[in-house]
């Protein structure tokens, strides 16, 4: 039976022996111009939706628990995805789009976001981006002249 330094001992290499397989912590990345682009889309993204006050909605077809279920979705595609959308290229109105005259009311001028009714969004590539119920917007689905929901003017 071992005594209690050699105990003491064995746990130190053991522990040292875990620490050195560890990966080296990554270097921090060279500026690079996509990276600052994309990073430059994403706040434009971010501060196109911290336009909005509280929960009055800003369109027609959308209510008031609809409208705080959609900013809540945004906000979270934003953190979890938003620069991989920016490097991928999807637009503010693929994404954040409503009819130009009827908001909401017109579903098949609408984004990827503001089609969610507040789904959070677990994938996005280049083609779709999948909601959590399984659900997809394809990349180009708007069918009608759309804005991004900050640029939309209640006529």
């Amino acid at each position: 039976m071992p005594t209690r330094g050699e105990a003491l001992a064995e746990k130190l290499k053991t522990a040292r022996a875990a620490k050195a397989r560890k990966v080296a912590p990554a270097t921090v990345p060279q500026y690079s111009p996509k990276i600052a682009a994309h990073s430059a889309i994403v706040s434009r993204w971010r501060a196109g939706m911290a336009t909005f006050a509280g929960s009055s909605p800003p369109c027609p077809g959308c209510g008031p628990d609809q409208w705080a279920r959609i900013r809540h979705a945004a906000v979270r595609f934003l953190d979890e995805f938003g620069d991989r959308a920016a490097t991928l290229a999807w637009g503010s109105r693929d994404l954040f789009g409503i009819d130009s005259d009827g908001g909401l009311l017109k579903p098949e001028s609408c984004g990827a976001i503001m089609r969610s009714n507040g789904r959070a969004i677990t994938a996005v590539d280049d083609r779709k981006i999948t909601f959590e119920d399984g659900g997809t917007f394809e990349r180009g689905a708007r069918q009608s002249p759309s804005v991004p929901v900050w640029e939309y003017r209640r006529g």
